[in-house]
């Protein structure tokens, strides 16, 4: 979805060894060859077929604020996330809430769920900040 959202450059093969073929090989390729998914490897896997962290979700968003320069508009400081360690990729988590593409309300009881799964209605309101950053 995000690879339409910004209109990468499709690519007809991968670096990731699980990503040979398949419906979603032109956007895994594009994300990739854009450098959105640094930071995201298993071992040289993408993993195409499980569900998305939270915190990987952060990982794609902080290299997409990177590539595209978003400026910040919010005051965020990681620490008011209590659940996120830095072993939660919390330097992406923090950048994606500071240029606006991640809520620094996190969850309704105030945490971030890092190890929680991204649900379509997240994945459609980080399309939406996504696309308003971008105009």
């Amino acid at each position: 979805m995000i690879q339409n959202v910004l209109t990468l450059e499709t690519h007809t093969e991968s670096l990731f060894a699980d990503v040979t073929t398949g419906w979603y090989l032109p956007a895994v390729s594009a994300l990739e060859y854009a450098g959105l998914l640094d930071g995201l490897t298993v071992n040289g896997m993408f993993l195409p077929n499980q569900p998305i962290q939270r915190q990987e979700m952060a990982v794609i968003l902080a290299n997409i604020a990177e590539l595209y320069e978003l400026d910040n508009v919010n005051k965020f400081a990681i620490a008011e996330f209590s659940d996120v360690t830095e072993a939660h990729h919390s330097t992406a988590i923090e950048t994606a809430v500071r240029v606006g593409l991640l809520s620094p309300a996190g969850m309704s009881d105030g945490s971030f769920s890092p190890e929680g799964f991204a649900t379509r209605a997240q994945a459609a309101m980080i399309q939406m900040r996504l696309l308003e950053a971008l105009n």
